[in-house]
């Protein structure tokens, strides 16, 4: 699910953007900045809260070399 966190955090700050751009006047700067932060914020929420998820630690298999009986 945060795939879906991240597209639509990403859709923000795009919508944002051209919000930002059609210059209709001040109400659409400040609409579009509004978005952009609320995009740029779940942007960052989501990948800070995302779980590192640990190296698999694979059982190490015995290796028996041949002069090993020596």
């Amino acid at each position: 699910m945060k795939e879906v966190e991240i597209l639509s955090a990403i859709l923000l700050i795009l919508t944002g953007a051209m919000v930002v751009e059609s210059g209709y006047g001040w109400v659409s700067i400040i609409l579009g900045f509004v978005l952009l932060g609320a995009g740029a914020f779940l942007y960052l929420f989501t990948v800070d809260t995302l779980e590192e998820t640990s190296p698999r630690h694979d059982k190490k298999k015995e290796v028996r070399h041949p002069l090993e009986y020596l």
